[in-house]
């Protein structure tokens, strides 16, 4: 922190308060804040982040889509899902246009979208994020890449919650064949899903939501929303 704010007075020193530089400085600091709990100073200072370079470079600078991206992603870790939904949206449209879809940054930031979806039970349209997301990690880096495999796994969890079972099964089956070492850290979450899928195909009338309840599998499956 002592650091980050040394650095702010310099950058405002030497190019002023409202440079393109000092506002990523700031952007950072928020970061920071937000990873310490410090919400209030946080959004704050990404607010302040995002206006400045609007204001300096124009409403579709690439450095925008930073800045909505990290705020969104704070607000979404504060459970202020309908907040960081258009924020989401934003980024990704920047980026599209400026790194194209199968970007990174693009993925990734589908992929926040699409698990604000999830949690917020707008299943249809985690769908849509989910499957894009997946299909452009694909495309890039392969089917055996680690990140293809966890784009794979959110999107097996989503059509879980659409009661697509038999879709889910075959996905998790690819996964299965391909997640052989250096990606054996995904195999828990590779079997929780099949066990999930399991517990439905056995208990078709309770329901998803219905599943969860009283059996401790709330907390896997909130996480792995989440992801």
């Amino acid at each position: 922190e002592q650091f980050l704010m040394r650095s702010l007075r310099q950058k405002e020193d030497a190019f002023g308060g409202a440079h393109p530089e000092t506002a990523t400085t700031i952007c950072n600091l928020a970061r920071l804040y937000s990873a310490t709990s410090r919400t209030v100073q946080a959004e704050e200072l990404f607010r302040k982040a995002l206006t400045l370079h609007e204001e300096s470079l124009g409403e579709d600078h690439i450095k925008v889509a930073v800045d909505l991206f990290n705020y969104a992603e704070f607000l979404q870790s504060i459970f202020r899902l309908e907040e960081a939904e258009p924020l989401l949206r934003r980024a990704i449209s920047i980026w599209q246009k400026t790194l194209g879809a199968n970007h990174p940054h693009v993925v990734i930031a589908k992929g926040l979208l699409a698990s604000n979806f999830r949690r917020r039970g707008v299943v249809n349209l985690a769908e849509i994020y989910d499957r894009e997301a997946e299909a452009a990690n694909t495309s890039v880096s392969g089917e055996t890449h680690p990140l293809t495999i966890h784009r794979r796994n959110n999107l097996v969890l989503t059509v879980i919650m659409l009661g697509k079972l038999e879709e889910a099964r075959q996905i998790l089956a690819a996964n299965w064949r391909v997640n052989a070492p250096p990606h054996a850290n995904t195999t828990p979450r590779i079997a929780f899903l099949r066990h999930l899928i399991a517990r439905l195909e056995s208990q078709p009338n309770t329901g998803f939501l219905g599943l969860l309840t009283g059996t401790g599998l709330e907390s896997r499956v909130y996480a792995a929303r989440t992801a």
